[in-house]
């Protein structure tokens, strides 16, 4: 397994790369995550640091004037200054988590009620991974180690500064800032797409499946499918009153854990929507889920990994 899987890598990772594939295993295992981490690199899109107005700004700055939010969480609106880093210009895809779960010996999830729901989402290569907190915070400390680079979830200020790009008074973080569904030039996945992909590829979960990374147009500064394609995790802890004496610089979410839901568990940040469309994946609002995602299957549960670098990644 381990072996078609490293072929696999090779083959997606590398032009004209099937041919070279090592015949010793353990050489073929340093030359693929060689190559993982060259692709990972690769993917990287830099943001410059700076400072802007973080929450829910359709007051103040929406052509409307209204709340783009009509929860309070994303209240009050309030100055953030973060630092430089690099985030991937993609989620996590299947063949890059599956490397990971393969190298760390863990195994892929076993749900006998939904079972077949979850494997048709495992099984193409180029769509995101789907991960609760835990799982997702795994894959960005194991990358971590292997790069020896400064690698973890992003925050939610960086995940919003970047979907935003830099800080701009963009709605959703599609290339243009607002959404298009009913041209020959949609830059959002539709019902009628998810479904139609869903249908061709046997997946379980019909339209409300993700579609391949990078399917629709990048948001201003590079970035795909910033929350249009899944819920992302972030970093922070949830806590609803946040905003409200969060720190200026870098902020982190809160240090400990406070906030229960109405199950009494603690919870983690996750932003954007599980699909997208007119009225999803606004920018400022704000999702919590409990980490371990009450036990169930992550069925919209994405992620990606930020490098806490000030320098750009070469």
């Amino acid at each position: 397994m381990i072996v078609r899987l490293c072929s696999s890598l090779i083959c997606l990772l590398t032009l004209g790369g099937c041919d070279k594939i090592p015949s010793d295993p353990i050489v073929q295992d340093k030359t693929v995550t060689s190559i993982f981490i060259t692709k990972v690199k690769s993917d990287l899109l830099f943001v410059k640091g700076g400072t802007f107005m973080m929450g829910d700004f359709g007051v103040e700055h929406y052509e409307e004037h209204l709340p783009l939010d009509s929860k309070k969480d994303s209240k009050p609106l309030h100055e953030v200054e973060l630092s430089s880093y690099s985030i991937s210009k993609y989620q996590v895809t299947n063949i890059q988590y599956q490397y990971y779960l393969k190298q760390a010996g863990k195994k892929n999830r076993q749900n006998s009620l939904m079972q077949s729901e979850w494997d048709s989402l495992n099984k193409i290569p180029n769509m995101p991974a789907h991960a609760d907190w835990y799982e997702a915070n795994g894959y960005c400390e194991w990358l971590a180690g292997i790069s020896k680079l400064p690698i973890s979830l992003a925050t939610e200020a960086q995940w919003e500064y970047a979907a935003r790009s830099k800080g701009k008074y963009l709605v959703v973080p599609t290339d243009d800032g607002k959404w298009h569904v009913n041209g020959e030039k949609n830059n959002v996945a539709t019902f009628k797409d998810r479904n139609v992909w869903a249908k061709k590829n046997n997946i379980a979960i019909g339209s409300l499946s993700a579609l391949p990374v990078g399917s629709y147009p990048a948001n201003p500064v590079g970035l795909y499918d910033m929350g249009t394609n899944g819920f992302e995790w972030v970093k922070d802890w949830y806590d609803p009153n946040y905003y409200q004496h969060s720190s200026k610089i870098d902020p982190q979410g809160p240090v400990n854990p406070t906030w229960k839901n109405y199950d009494g568990k603690h919870t983690k940040v996750m932003r954007g929507d599980e699909i997208s469309g007119p009225g999803r994946g606004i920018v400022v609002v704000r999702t919590n889920m409990s980490p371990d995602n009450d036990g169930d299957l992550p069925l919209a549960m994405t992620f990606r990994c930020v490098v806490n670098s000030s320098s750009p990644i070469n």
